[in-house]
């Protein structure tokens, strides 16, 4: 019986030396999705977003409105990133900060209650290559866009005779 004790107290004890805690994963990796090129059309003209990758807790969107007027504006900069356990969106040329809370892995919802326009931003993918983005709650009426991802061209090889 002593044998049985001291080999159960072995155990236990070796088990607690290869105890390693698990650590949360790095979920902004899941919206590895956004990073890319997205084009949509709208009643003023044409969308371009850019998101690209900063480092392992920042995602960068650069937007530009190309309007029918064959004028173009810089919409500037959006932030999607992580800090400690909570994930913040904030829409170009604003300082308004939206907390993320509800995500997928293929959509996300930021809300700020105290902001006048919108209280919600969602972006969702919701085909391989379509994203669709609402944007709604509060003084304004609810926006949606729906963006196609922009591919890039591969040169056209031409045949010598």
């Amino acid at each position: 019986m002593k044998s049985f004790f001291f080999l159960l107290l072995l155990l236990v004890t070796l088990a607690g030396f290869n105890y390693s805690p698990h650590l949360p994963e790095d979920k902004i990796s899941q919206f590895k999705w956004l990073i890319g090129t997205w084009s949509a059309n709208n009643s003023e003209g044409r969308i371009i977003e850019t998101w690209l990758p900063m480092n392992d807790s920042l995602y960068s969107g650069q937007g530009t409105m190309f309007r029918k007027t064959t004028e173009t504006v810089s919409l500037g900069n959006s932030q999607f990133q992580r800090r400690r356990s909570d994930y913040y969106f904030t829409p170009a040329n604003s300082t308004i900060e939206y907390k993320v809370v509800n995500m997928s892995k293929t959509s996300f919802v930021a809300e700020n209650k105290s902001a006048s326009y919108p209280k919600k931003i969602s972006y969702i993918l919701f085909k391989k290559d379509s994203l669709h983005t609402i944007w709604e709650g509060g003084s304004e009426k609810r926006k949606d866009l729906y963006f196609g991802r922009v591919k890039k061209a591969v040169p056209e090889v031409k045949k010598g005779k």
